[in-house]
């Protein structure tokens, strides 16, 4: 019987070290590991392609690591991903091929953890999991000097990796550790692991002594406070410690789920002020002819991926192409948009980028103003049978997360007329009120008020 011991936690929450720890248990983390960082001098004990397919799998849901956005129900199942389920029962069947003690540590799987465990069912492999646990201003600190993340930002992720973890994880066998308690005591840490999971393993003094040695207790280097230190911090963040931290080496019973749902439907309800997969799109193409006369036509989308159509019955040469949205502005990616011609040729539609009321940053387009419309001249005197979009709309948190990648400051404050620091913390909770600043900016120019929400057909649990 194939097992599956799965580390899941927050970035710098011991995640590493734990795994290690299970190394020395001769738990396997595949073919091709990912070697030491500077971050992790002792090794990451992470594999390779599993972090790679992690982070394909997250950038087609328009999510990264650090994204705090709600996903759709049963995304896993959805027939748009069979590709990548398959992809992924091809990396676990040959990078753990011989071994039934299979190991895997990635933090991004608290969030991907459903296509995960449909794999893990298919395959017939058992997963266990055990949950790191670090304060969130140990896990802001150490952020904050990696990422630069503000400590607002760093608590809600914190709170999103936890509470998914928690979740996911809470019909199978797991454990929770605390990770102040491993460093403390590496070698009882394993004797425990082994006592609460049942392995048929019994270490050697060499073993336990090597343990001891591995574990760094230097991290330890955060003294921990009664409270968190953040004077805008989410209540959720509190409650949630204030949960987890008696959790070390306990099982979790129905009382525990009930005080979980409860901090975990507070924390999702207000994350979902900010969601806009509900809103529906109305796009027009409209095309202005040689003679004077224009033609115009309508297509529903919605926010995420769209691949829209336009059949044309016009035999006029086209002397311009517009798109627009009707009802409300968006921010949105183009991955595709061709013409095809009476004679069956393709030819790619290039959008004029200087446009009043529209700007174009990392590749994203932000229709900022009341209703601008986006232009293409054609310059060939053209028949057009057939517009091809393949068109992403982004939801305001979405657009938020993208733009923490662009790394010159004066370009988002240019092209968004945010404060730099604003931009630099991305999240700010004021007075007890959810206010993501870029997020609530983005609210008010993309959705006009108009944004409603639907926690029945998007919600977090299922």
């Amino acid at each position: 019987m194939k097992t599956a011991l799965v580390i899941l936690g927050m970035h710098r929450s011991g995640t590493s070290t734990i795994a290690g720890l299970m190394n020395l248990l001769g738990y396997y983390t595949g073919k091709d590991v990912l070697p030491a960082s500077d971050d992790n001098q002792k090794g990451v004990f992470e594999n390779e392609q599993i972090l790679d397919f992690n982070e394909s799998m997250l950038n087609k849901l328009y999510l990264n690591w650090y994204s705090t956005y709600l996903l759709p129900v049963y995304w896993y199942k959805s027939s748009q991903f069979e590709k990548e389920r398959k992809h992924l029962t091809e990396i676990l069947v040959d990078q753990f091929a011989g071994n039934d003690k299979i190991l895997l540590k990635d933090p991004r799987i608290c969030i991907l953890l459903p296509l995960y465990l449909e794999v893990f069912n298919e395959l017939e492999i058992v997963p266990k999991f055990i949950i790191t646990l670090r304060h969130p201003d140990a896990v802001a600190s150490s952020l904050a000097k990696r990422n630069r993340f503000s400590p607002a930002k760093c608590n809600l992720l914190w709170l999103d990796h936890v509470v998914k973890s928690e979740y996911y994880s809470r019909n199978y066998p797991r454990l929770f550790l605390q990770f102040t308690s491993v460093l403390n005591s590496p070698d009882k840490t394993i004797l425990s692991i082994i006592k609460y999971f049942e392995l048929a393993h019994n270490p050697s003094t060499d073993i336990l002594i090597h343990a001891s040695s591995f574990v760094n207790k230097g991290l330890n280097h955060y003294k921990i406070p009664d409270k968190t230190n953040q004077p805008d911090i989410l209540t959720e963040v509190e409650m949630t410690w204030a949960l987890l931290k008696h959790f070390h080496l306990k099982k979790t019973d129905n009382e525990d789920y009930i005080k979980f749902d409860t901090v975990r439907g507070q924390f999702y309800f207000r994350l979902s002020c900010y969601q806009a997969f509900d809103v529906k799109y109305e796009i027009l193409i409209t095309l202005e002819t040689k003679n004077g006369t224009s033609v115009s036509m309508k297509k529903p989308a919605i926010a995420g991926n769209n691949h829209l159509v336009f059949d044309l019955e016009t035999n006029q040469k086209i002397k311009s192409i517009s798109l627009e949205f009707t009802n409300q502005p968006a921010a949105f990616i183009i991955e595709n948009a061709v013409i095809e011609n009476s004679d069956g040729s393709h030819e790619n539609i290039i959008w004029r980028e200087k446009i009043k009321g529209v700007s174009l940053v990392q590749g994203i387009i932000f229709l900022e103003s009341e209703m601008p419309r986006l232009f293409s001249i054609m310059y060939e005197n053209f028949q057009l049978q057939k517009i091809i979009l393949d068109i992403a709309i982004l939801s305001a948190s979405q657009a938020a997360n993208q733009l923490v990648n662009i790394k010159n400051w004066e370009t988002k404050a240019r092209y968004l007329e945010i404060d730099k620091q604003l931009i630099l913390n991305s999240f700010s909770w004021k007075l007890g009120n959810f206010l993501c600043s870029p997020i609530k900016l983005f609210y008010k120019i993309f959705f006009s008020g108009k944004y409603k929400n639907n926690l029945e057909l998007y919600r977090i649990d299922e």
